[in-house]
């Protein structure tokens, strides 16, 4: 088997790649809701 016939067509790549970009995205914005949440929680229980 050569190399070139192991490399995935370049439309699948892109769908791979575009999976990833969307996944990395929701997950850093999940992320950044909850720091942004604790945050919040931070600051109410200085004032209590």
């Amino acid at each position: 088997m050569n190399k070139k016939s192991q490399i995935p067509p370049r439309e699948e790549l892109d769908q791979a790649f575009h999976y990833l970009h969307e996944q990395i995205t929701r997950i850093s914005v999940e992320e950044e809701v909850e720091m942004v949440r604790q945050e919040k929680e931070g600051l109410g229980e200085q004032f209590s």
